[in-house]
């Protein structure tokens, strides 16, 4: 019996073609097309390639449908497929549900959330109260500016109201004059 190479060199030579006009025709590369022709499957890529430049070489030489199929099947035998697949870790961890990878216990990472919420929280406070201060700092500078000013005015106020006596010092206190907890507050609808 010939081999699936023998045969299609045979029926290449058939019909008066060479190895250059199949190649043209096929796109597949004359050194490939040699290989199979010689049935040296080293030279080709895979068995994948193998079985499809057969096919492709059979169709090119117009061989009918059942002669390609012969073809392939006697050039590359069908493989068993092992109903049992091997038993590796893989797939040992993909019945048993098991991880590869190290995964901390829950009360680990339970314990890293509230270690990084209370230090959060605690970063918060500082921040807080460090406004709070720089506040403070700044209302106590404004009232000791506010009480020199409420001085010198009440100073210069008096010395005027000496000179016009015809004039009425006004007895409400302006708004800015008050601390801030004595200051009215307006409504209005």
């Amino acid at each position: 019996m010939q081999s699936a190479g023998q045969l299609l060199q045979s029926e290449r030579l058939k019909r008066n073609k060479s190895l250059a006009d199949i190649a043209s025709e096929t796109r597949i590369s004359s050194r490939y097309l040699d290989a199979i022709e010689r049935d040296d499957t080293s030279q080709l890529p895979g068995d994948f390639f193998y079985k499809a430049f057969l096919r492709q070489y059979a169709s090119t030489l117009e061989l009918d449908r059942a002669t390609t199929d012969r073809i392939v099947a006697s050039a590359v035998p069908t493989e068993e497929v092992d109903p049992v697949p091997a038993f590796n870790e893989a797939y040992a961890n993909a019945s048993t549900g098991a991880s590869s990878r190290w995964t901390p216990p829950t009360s680990v990472a339970i314990a890293l959330l509230v270690m990084v919420l209370a230090g959060g929280s605690g970063l918060y406070a500082w921040w807080q109260k460090a406004q709070t201060g720089k506040e403070a700092e700044r209302f106590s500078q404004q009232t000791a500016q506010a009480g020199g000013e409420s001085k010198s005015q009440s100073v210069t106020k008096s010395r005027s109201s000496e000179a016009r006596p015809a004039e009425a010092m006004p007895t409400e206190t302006r708004p800015e004059e008050l601390k801030p907890a004595e200051a009215p507050v307006l409504l209005q609808a």
